[in-house]
């Protein structure tokens, strides 16, 4: 049975990830930052395995890995992220951008170097690592919102420094984007249900071969403008 382990799994995108996984008859280790908020996580059935984790604490991280240093681990799914889009130029904030980078950086990469070992293990050893096309320097024609967008910039920075960095191991890393979703960070507005996202992004998963490692992604599997 193949594993996998998907952050920010209490809502949105990662519960959908773990829904489709679960059904699929994956083992997933889902992992939310409050288990007291995460009731729809707790009714889904199937080999679900759910863990408290918040992605900013380095030492949950750590102990997490040591707690599963036993499984293997085919992908990890860093989903967990934040986003503010209030800070326009003239209205940033220190605190509230190096939260967001702290979340949407920090954490995957402390992410991968705790769980390697547990990929190692693994067969398909793939990290995929949720962005965002308001993360491409080359497609910004619209400015604004620097936390995040420097942020998704930097993980997929991240994920290409991975790629590298891993190659000897033989896993694979990706940043993809999931589109505008329904989610309670993309609003209503949104043209792609979360259930859209998450399939396409699966199949494009399913397709990722070792030369495609370092990609950036969109969720149909076309690439991106770095």
């Amino acid at each position: 049975m193949p594993t996998i382990l998907i952050t920010g799994t209490s809502r949105g995108l990662g519960l959908e990830f773990t829904r489709q996984y679960l059904k699929d008859d994956w083992h997933v280790i889902a992992c939310c930052r409050s288990l007291a908020t995460s009731s729809n996580l707790k009714s889904l059935k199937g080999n679900i395995e759910i863990c408290e984790l918040d992605v900013t604490d380095e030492k949950q991280i750590e102990n997490l890995a040591k707690k599963l240093s036993t499984q293997k681990l085919d992908i990890l799914l860093n989903n967990a992220g934040v986003g503010t889009f209030e800070d326009t130029l003239g209205k940033t904030s220190t605190t509230s951008w190096v939260s967001t980078f702290v979340t949407n950086v920090i954490g995957p990469i402390h992410m991968v170097e705790y769980f390697r070992g547990s990929l190692l293990k693994g067969d398909k050893k793939l990290v995929v690592n949720i962005t965002s096309r308001m993360g491409s320097i080359e497609d910004n024609q619209s400015g604004q919102y620097y936390a995040y967008r420097t942020s998704k910039a930097a993980l997929n920075m991240a994920t290409k420094n991975l790629a590298v960095d891993l190659k000897s191991d033989n896993i694979k890393a990706v940043a993809i984007h999931p589109g505008w979703v329904k989610t309670d960070m993309g609003g209503q507005n949104a043209p792609l249900t979360v259930n859209e996202s998450v399939t396409a992004i699966r199949r494009t998963i399913d397709t990722i071969k070792p030369q495609d490692t370092g990609s950036f992604l969109n969720y149909d599997g076309s690439k991106l403008p770095w």
